[in-house]
């Protein structure tokens, strides 16, 4: 069985915050969740590209808004599903656990993320808007590929209390 998930991160001139995203998704290459890699890119002038080829990326380009370059990254991807991620946001450690019962409950869902850099209380911020229903372009997303297309269909799940249990 193929691993079930595509990667899809957005970038534009992400090199510095891109090792710390991608370095989060280690836990889900040892464990066999993660299909492929995708860096969708709106032509950084930094070393973002270099960056995403050295852990394995497919690279994809262009689009000028951050919608734009998650539809390339669907387009490209080839898992039955697909989690976008900001590379300015690194899931928590333990993250694969509740993606694993999601994908067994055929649910979407939202995950917690912490920041690099000044992000405690961002981060904070950010997860608390997602209990409270209101997702920005900041929180990860899970999405079942054949639903992907039609986001009413996409059931969005709060999972942050997985990650204190």
């Amino acid at each position: 069985m193929r691993a079930p998930i595509s990667i899809i991160v957005p970038t534009r001139d992400a090199a510095g915050a891109l090792p710390s995203c991608l370095g989060a998704l280690t836990e889900g290459l040892e464990i066999g969740l993660i299909r492929e890699l995708i860096v969708s890119d709106a032509g950084s002038r930094d070393d973002t590209g270099a960056l995403a080829r050295e852990w394995g990326a497919e690279i994809v380009t262009g689009g000028v808004t951050r919608a734009d370059r998650v539809r390339l990254g669907w387009k490209a991807a080839k898992g039955d599903w697909l989690l976008i991620v900001d590379p300015g946001a690194v899931l928590e450690t333990g993250w694969t656990r509740p993606v694993m019962e999601h994908i067994r409950g055929e649910r979407s869902a939202w995950l917690p993320i912490r920041f690099q850099r000044g992000g405690l209380i961002r981060a904070g911020l950010i997860n608390l808007a997602g209990r409270l229903g209101r997702l920005s372009a900041r929180h990860p997303l899970l999405v079942r590929r054949d639903r992907a297309d039609d986001p009413g269909r996409a059931q969005v799940l709060d999972i942050a209390a997985v990650f204190r249990s």
